[in-house]
């Protein structure tokens, strides 16, 4: 699992999104998020609905920024968020854009090979240790420094 970890962190920023988007999309909640009272799922709705106010062209720029670990406001508020919170936010966050049908990679878009190994290697994977490893990339995410969310 670590070498798969550490393969996706070395992805493109755009691949690591991508893989992600897949990844959630297919999880079903009971598998990402764990249960309600280790949860705060109102912290992760509220910082979900900040990044849904932005201007949409920005929204792209802004999950990029969080993948890529920039000292952001955005990047600063993930990275206070808890693990659960931040899988909660992956989550909705994939479900939310899919309805809307915003922010999604386009039907044409290509893994590059590495991240197409990648790909390949994490369906191979149960369902638990998919969310052990959506756990483990999406909490390193965030800036460095991290901040109550703005809300």
């Amino acid at each position: 699992m670590e070498t798969l970890v550490q393969q996706f962190k070395q992805l493109a920023v755009d691949d690591q999104l991508a893989i992600l988007w897949q990844t959630f999309s297919q999880m079903e909640k009971a598998e990402s998020v764990e249960t309600s009272q280790q949860l705060t799922p109102q912290t992760a709705q509220l910082f979900l609905q900040d990044l849904l106010q932005v201007d949409q062209s920005n929204q792209l720029a802004i999950i990029r920024d969080i993948v890529a670990r920039a000292d952001t406001r955005f990047g600063r508020g993930y990275s206070s968020l808890d693990r659960n919170m931040q899988l909660a936010f992956w989550y909705e966050l994939a479900q939310t854009l899919s309805e809307r049908n915003t922010l999604v990679p386009p039907a044409d878009y290509q893994l590059g090979d590495e991240a197409e190994g990648v790909w390949r290697s994490l369906q191979a994977l149960s369902a638990p240790e998919k969310a052990t490893f959506a756990k483990t990339v999406i909490s390193s995410m965030g800036s460095d420094v991290a901040e109550l969310p703005v809300v």
